[in-house]
């Protein structure tokens, strides 16, 4: 059980909170139903970890429920977020731009430097394919591109003059407001991004289907539970809807790449 795509010191017992109560009620429906379960060792990369076989739930883009993870987890269930940008199961992506600096329309960012997230590399790209006006195959579109270990270090990429822009996604952005003020006050949201999927709880491919109904109405009661609303509201959940992102990220006509 883990949920890594948010996981910021700033919010980290809020998710700890809810990993406890998301653990304690799918435990709980697995024993009056008779199942049996195990638990792993948290070692190992993310990829490694998302593929391992007793994985009970955890959270995944529509990127990697269509490509690396397509074999490996199914679909729980989408959270919703509460925040500009995120619609139900969809969620845009923020291009942000130092407020010190000079780019201030979109036609700016062509040849400029580039941050993204490595987690969020592939949506944060077909995002950007979304408003920005491409050159032709095998052009570059910019002149550097800087894959970062999160979020906000692509934020600060920014900040500190490496790149010129980066682009997150809304839920991020959202957190840095709220939470890291030292870095978002450097920023100008420049624009939104037309909404792609958003992450997916899930779980592993192997299990039962009634295993992984369990788990569905385990989260679902989970996303329901007052004693559980501050921490959703730390982390801007406020919903959830049963739609398969890799279904829907294909009916958008992207291409997996």
């Amino acid at each position: 059980m883990f949920l890594p795509l948010y996981n910021w010191k700033e919010v980290s017992g809020a998710i700890q909170r809810l990993e406890t109560a998301l653990e304690r009620a799918i435990l709980q429906r697995f024993g009056s139903s008779g199942m049996m379960f195990s638990m792993w060792s948290a070692t190992g990369s993310l990829e490694e970890r998302w593929q391992d076989d007793s994985l009970l739930l955890s959270q995944v883009d529509a990127h990697a429920l269509t490509n690396s993870l397509r074999e490996k987890v199914v679909p729980i269930l989408t959270p919703h977020f509460t925040v500009p940008g995120c619609d139900g199961g969809m969620c845009g992506r923020q291009i942000l731009v130092s407020k010190s600096g000079s780019i201030r329309t979109i036609e700016d960012l062509l040849g400029r430097g580039l941050a993204l997230s490595r987690r969020d590399r592939a949506m944060a790209h077909h995002a950007l394919k979304k408003v920005l006006p491409m050159p032709p195959h095998g052009e570059a579109a910019f002149s550097s591109l800087i894959q970062t270990d999160g979020h906000v270090a692509a934020m600060r990429a920014v900040t500190e003059g490496q790149v010129d822009f980066c682009c997150v996604d809304a839920v991020a952005w959202a957190m840095a407001k709220a939470y890291r003020s030292d870095v978002a006050d450097q920023l100008l949201a420049l624009a939104t991004t037309p909404k792609l999927p958003a992450a997916s709880w899930v779980t592993s491919a192997s299990r039962s289907a009634a295993e992984i109904e369990c788990i569905r109405d385990a989260a679902i009661s989970v996303l329901s539970d007052p004693a559980v609303g501050a921490a959703r509201d730390a982390l801007f959940i406020g919903g959830y809807s049963l739609m398969n992102p890799a279904e829907q990220l294909l009916s958008e006509d992207v291409v997996a790449s």
